[in-house]
């Protein structure tokens, strides 16, 4: 291999490595990074030097280590489309800025899961009847304990049966469920005047709806006719199922 090819190696290899390892350093000969690649070359010229003597089952073992290197390079420049959690080591200095990061990889992590397996939809419960109390105007409505899972993957749950009056201001629309979340323990913070909220309750909301907003689902239609409330016999509410 002549100077021009070897030359032409060098800025292959100083290149791939800049690509993978953006602080790479000056190119000094007291440079850590020049010692390290005089020693790969060195290494390199060896095998090349040997690979007429190595045994025809050695070679395919380097021919599969070298394909899976050259793989693992050009993985290495694609775009990573994916979650990303907190990179922990000793001495980090953590602030609550990472541990959010921290729940919201987890959170992003469990919604994409419902949406792959479940989908959006009832999982159990969560039937709607209308009650005795409703009038006119405002239709009162009790929905059963449930589960379910909403377009974005967020989970909905209601513990126990709710006895609901909704504000209706048109004739028909939909009884949704929505994720809602709300601040509530509020503590003094250390060195303010000021208090903060230590917690974040995460509950469902019930309401009306003329179309579904795009995060909740349907559990039942209702009508205003002559005067009265009416649940609509041939809503079907959408139901997850595994995939």
């Amino acid at each position: 291999m002549n100077d021009k090819a070897l030359q032409a190696l060098a800025s292959d290899f100083d290149s791939r490595l800049r690509a993978d390892a953006p602080d790479w350093t000056d190119r000094r000969e007291h440079d850590p990074g020049v010692a390290l690649l005089e020693v790969f070359a060195f290494l390199t010229e060896q095998l090349a030097f040997r690979s007429d003597h190595i045994p025809e089952r050695g070679r395919g073992v380097i021919a599969r280590i070298v394909a899976t290197l050259d793989t693992l390079c050009s993985r290495s420049k694609q775009p990573v489309d994916a979650l990303t959690r907190v990179n922990y080591f000793s001495g980090q200095l953590l602030t609550a800025d990472d541990f959010q990061a921290e729940q919201d990889y987890f959170r992003a992590k469990h919604r994409r899961h419902n949406r792959m397996l479940l989908g959006a939809g009832i999982v159990t419960g969560l039937d709607v009847a209308l009650e005795p109390s409703s009038s006119d105007e405002e239709p009162v409505v009790s929905v059963a304990a449930g589960y379910a899972i909403a377009p974005d993957g967020e989970e909905l749950f209601l513990p126990a049966s709710r006895v609901c009056r909704l504000c209706a201001t048109i004739s028909s629309g939909f009884v949704t469920l929505q994720y809602a979340e709300r601040l509530s323990n509020p503590i003094a913070r250390t060195g303010a005047d000021s208090h903060h909220a230590s917690r974040i309750e995460e509950g469902a909301l019930i309401g009306f709806a003329a179309t579904l907003p795009a995060n909740a689902i349907g559990l039942a239609k209702l009508e205003r006719k002559n005067g009265a409330w009416h649940l609509v016999d041939d809503f079907r509410a959408l139901h997850a199922s595994p995939r």
